[in-house]
This record gives C-alpha cells, sequence and structure tokens, in this order.
C-alpha cells in the first residue's frame, strides 16, 4: 500500500514540476525506482519487521489518519466551488487568521485535513503512511496519534504567526516533524545499543520517498517551508518527551497523556497571543465602493446643476447629507478595527488618510460652491465696488475648489495605493 502511494505520488510530482522535455527521461528514472521499491516491498519480513508487528500488530492511527485526508478530499471534489480556491479551502475547515483567532480554534484540527489538489493528498498521504507503519508500530497508536496532533496544531500556531491573513491547510509541517521524530529515535537507539534497534537497512528503504517529500517542502511557498521547519525543530522536543525509551518499551499512555497536556497547555499560550487577528481588507474592498458610489452621486448631481435643475444650495446639501456621511461612516467602521498584522498596518494609514483627503476636499467643495453662489451686498450706486466685492468672491471661491482638488488627488493616490495592494 505505501509503495503504491509512494509512486504514485512521484508520478504526480514529476508531471507537474517538470518540463516537458524531461519527463520521458524522468518517467524512466522513476518506473526504475519504483522497480526497486517493489522488489524490497516483496522481500520476506526481517527481524526488525517482526518486531515491530509484534509491538503494534495493525497501524490503526495511521489508517485512520490517512482515510480522513481521503475522504476528506473526496468530500471537496463533490462539493461546491474550486479546490484552489482560498474560499473553498476555508469553508472546509483550512485555517485563517480572521477566522481561527476569532473564536474557530478548531480550524486547526480540520486544516491538515484540506488538501488545494491532487498532487498535495498523494504526498502527503503516501509519506504519512510510510512513516506511519514504523514509529506507530514502534511508539503505539496513541504516541502517534497524539505526535501527529501535536505537530499539526504547533505548524497552524506558526502559520497564523507567520502569515496571519493566509489561508494555510495540509499535514506537511506534521509529517515532516514525524520523520524527524524517527531520525531522532534511530539516533538515539544506535547510541544506546539497546533495546529495539532501527537499522541502517531499514531507515535507508525511506530515502526515495522522504527525499521526495523534501523536494515538495522546498518547493512550497515560504510561510510553508517556515512552518515545516519549526514543526521540525519542535519534534526533536516530541521525541524526548512522548517516545522517550521507546527503543526498549513504547511509552506509557500515562506519560503520552501528560506530554499531550503540557503541549495543549503550551498551545493554549500561545493562541492567547495571536488571538483577535483584524483584517482590514474587506474594509478597503468596500472603501473603494464608497468612493465609485459618492462620485457617481455627486456626477449625478453636477449633471442637474448644469441644465439648471439643480442650484448650488442644493448641490451643496447633496455633498453634505449623501456624500460626506458614507465615508464618515467608513472612517468609524476602519478604526474600530482591532489586531490588523503589523503587515497590514500601512493598509490603514493609507485607507485613514483616504478618508480624510476625501472628506476635506468634499467640504471644501461645499463651500466654494456656497461662496460662488454668493451674492455681494453693496450700494447699487457704487459700482466699482460691486465689482470689487464680486471679483473677491470669485478669487475666494476659485481659490476653495483649487483647494478642494488637491485635497481630492491626495486622496485618490491614497486610494490607488490601496488597490495596488
Amino acid at each position: 500500500m505505501t509503495t503504491l502511494l509512494a509512486f504514485a505520488a512521484v508520478g504526480v510530482l514529476a508531471y507537474v514540476a517538470t518540463p516537458p522535455e524531461t519527463r520521458k527521461r524522468a518517467l524512466q528514472l522513476l518506473l526504475e525506482a519504483a522497480h526497486g521499491l517493489l522488489a524490497q516491498a516483496g522481500a520476506p519480513p526481517d527481524a526488525f519487521r517482526s518486531a515491530l508487528r509484534q509491538r503494534t500488530p495493525r497501524p490503526y492511527a495511521t489508517v485512520a489518519i490517512a482515510a480522513v485526508h481521503v475522504a476528506v478530499f473526496a468530500a471537496m471534489l463533490f462539493g461546491k466551488g474550486a479546490l484552489g480556491d482560498p474560499r473553498t479551502l476555508v469553508s472546509w475547515g483550512a485555517s485563517v487568521g480572521t477566522r481561527t483567532t476569532n473564536g474557530e480554534w478548531w480550524r486547526l484540527f480540520t486544516a491538515p485535513f484540506v488538501h488545494a489538489g491532487l498532487g498535495s493528498l498523494l504526498i502527503e498521504v503516501a509519506a504519512l503512511a510510510q512513516i506511519g507503519w514504523t514509529l506507530e508500530r514502534l511508539a503505539g497508536s496513541f504516541a502517534f496519534a497524539a505526535a501527529y496532533a501535536t505537530a499539526a496544531i504547533a505548524a497552524g500556531l506558526v502559520a497564523l504567526a507567520i502569515v496571519p491573513l493566509g489561508v494555510t491547510y495540509g499535514s506537511t509541517a506534521a509529517i515532516a516533524a514525524l520523520y524527524v521524530v524517527l531520525i531522532a529515535i534511530a539516533i538515539r537507539s544506535s547510541r544506546q545499543q539497546t533495546g529495539l534497534i532501527i537499522p541502517r537497512e531499514a531507515l535507508t528503504r525511506f530515502a526515495p520517498l522522504a527525499a521526495l517529500f523534501l523536494l515538495y517542502i522546498v518547493s512550497s511557498d515560504a510561510p510553508t517551508f517556515r512552518a515545516a521547519l519549526a514543526a521540525a525543530i519542535a519534534a526533536v522536543a516530541l521525541a524526548l518527551v512522548f517516545f522517550g525509551d521507546v527503543a526498549d518499551r513504547q511509552p506509557a499512555p500515562r506519560r503520552v497523556a501528560w506530554g499531550l497536556g503540557a503541549a495543549v497547555a503550551l498551545a493554549a499560550v500561545a493562541a492567547f497571543t495571536l488571538r483577535g487577528i483584524g483584517d482590514i481588507r474587506p474594509e478597503l474592498e468596500k472603501l473603494v465602493e464608497v468612493e465609485r458610489e459618492t462620485t457617481a452621486a455627486y456626477d449625478a448631481a453636477l449633471g442637474k446643476f448644469r441644465k439648471g435643475a439643480l442650484n448650488a444650495a442644493a448641490l451643496t446639501k447633496t455633498i453634505e447629507a449623501t456624500i460626506v456621511p458614507p465615508l464618515q461612516a467608513a472612517d468609524e467602521r476602519i478604526s474600530g478595527i482591532t489586531g490588523v498584522p503589523r503587515e497590514d498596518r500601512h493598509l490603514v494609514d493609507d485607507a485613514r488618510e483616504y478618508i480624510r483627503a476625501r472628506i476635506e476636499s468634499w467640504q471644501l467643495r461645499a463651500q466654494g460652491l456656497r461662496e460662488s453662489a454668493q451674492t455681494p451686498f453693496t450700494d447699487a450706486r457704487d459700482a466699482a465696488a460691486y465689482r470689487d466685492r464680486v471679483s473677491a468672491l470669485h478669487r475666494s471661491a476659485s481659490l476653495t475648489l483649487g483647494r478642494a482638488e488637491r485635497a481630492q488627488r491626495t486622496a485618490l493616490e491614497s486610494l490607488h495605493r490601496i488597490q495596488g495592494q
């Protein structure tokens, strides 16, 4: 079973990652590798395998975890939405800071079972099946499941800290941690030279799929790689806490339970520091819509004003009663958003600057309209004074409207920066 999954995973990754001209050669190499793996799989059980089967006859936890991966992916295939769409992934339980840290902490448990494509599913399930066959039989089902869950949750928390607004899913980091656990156990058992020593021949059988899995991790995006690296480092502690002297005996359930409890407590502390992540981007989308709607409302009123169907006072009232309030409401909403990640705080600053300058531009435009509509009150017999007063009002209105235009340019520059993110 493990061999077939590994072969399928190798074929998928080779097809996706290699250029067409090298696929023929890659396929030949993969067939040769598969032939070697099949030859190994057909070999009679050695003493190490027999000892593992005596410890744990059936790797039920590995089978159950792999089955959940496959079942969730199968359900996603028949569900709504594209597999790679972040909204689809989140709807199936992927983790995203704005949801996970605001009360949906269960996503740390469900995200490892969500996949965006068949390639990632095959690679992760194949690696899980291979590592689980040995590690679960060596340490027991409870210890294996506890290590997998702890590594997955730790990786999820690391991902929240690295990319708080990114959608994270899959078991890459957890499986990487399991590989490190096995290596740590192998090194420790070989140094002690007691108990059940993992032979070098057994470790070499992991090499082809482990190399493929490592390539898969390295080719993943940076946050996934860093989360996997953090989980792998934490796996050394897992090996000591959960497994201990596993070469001599399987860890006692009480020891695993205490270790799991401590891990959960540490995860709770880490989660407390990450709680309440805010997302400014939905409000930014609304802000763009507010700009579109308010500009359209003013253009419609201005058209009526030019046709004589609306006077300056009515146009001014449109600005003050219809256009400015939505901007003020948007400012209140944005000001009320807390927990915005550091990398998005400049977006908050740009949004606040846009709103400030845009409100200023509309208020100056309303003031300019009022000034241009004023009638100078002077002695009708003094024509020169009347002309001077008219000229002064015209200059004042022009200056005010000029300031309105500058404020509008400043506002729209900030809005363009927001749209460019």
